[in-house]
């Protein structure tokens, strides 16, 4: 006999709801402006919130209760999703800056944004303490493109490297479980603590080809003894920006 979960109701499926709860957890996070924020407003530990957001465990009730405390929001709505409402981020024309607008939520997943930059700024491995925000993306949009949620984030980019393609201050969505070079895509790569988009292509060699698409920029060449100096955090499964 099927064990139901105790989140689960209404006849949805247990994956289902485990990623919509999920989603509520990276609500709170966003809210709250960090996990380990998070952790000390509902007086849990930094792990258990850990595990609740990459879906290896559930709340008991009165984790239930400080944690939608804590984010000022019900419990019905962290236990069902019942009357949940989110922020989308759009684009001031007139200061060039993205601002948050609420949105009816349902429907949507929002993916962590993250305070570092590609291209030309400082950063290392994508924490929770770095998070500014969520950008709202349609759940069916990235079902269809086989993308988890908990896989993803948010950066902006600098620089114009990668112009025509990547332009200054666009947004990049990274799937961070995408770390194999695979044809001729986009990913973002760690080298010596700074981020960079690049566009990476694997030759037989062993050797890994770094090209910027502006061809101003000349492509770099990374001998497989140096391999282990780069790191790719994701691959760039999406670009937005202005038109």
């Amino acid at each position: 006999m099927k064990q139901v979960s105790k989140l689960e109701t209404n006849g949805s499926s247990s994956s289902e709801k485990d990623e919509t709860f999920v989603d509520r957890i990276n609500y709170l996070i966003h809210t709250c402006k960090s996990a380990s924020k998070l952790a000390r407003m509902a007086n849990v530990s930094p792990s258990a919130i850990r595990k609740w957001k990459n879906g290896v465990s559930e709340p008991d009730l009165s984790n239930l209760k400080a944690l939608a405390k804590a984010g000022n929001r019900s419990v019905e709505w962290l236990a069902t999703g019942k009357d949940i409402s989110g922020t989308h981020h759009q684009v001031n024309e007139q200061t060039n800056s993205y601002e948050s607008t609420p949105v009816e939520w349902s429907g949507f997943s929002s993916i962590p944004l993250y305070n570092i930059e590609a291209s030309a700024g400082h950063g290392s491995a994508l924490e929770d303490e770095q998070i500014k925000g969520g950008i709202a993306f349609r759940t069916d949009w990235l079902r269809a493109k086989g993308l988890k949620e908990k896989h993803l984030a948010t950066i902006t980019a600098r620089g114009d490297s990668m112009e025509p393609t990547i332009k200054n201050g666009d947004l990049l969505l990274i799937n961070s479980l995408e770390k194999e070079v695979a044809g001729d895509a986009i990913y973002v790569i760690r080298s010596e603590g700074h981020l960079y988009a690049k566009r990476l292509q694997l030759m037989f060699s062993g050797e890994l080809y770094i090209k910027s698409d502006n061809q101003i920029y000349t492509t770099q060449i990374v001998t497989t003894d140096k391999a282990s100096d780069l790191v790719i955090v994701g691959r760039v499964v999406w670009i937005g920006h202005e038109i």
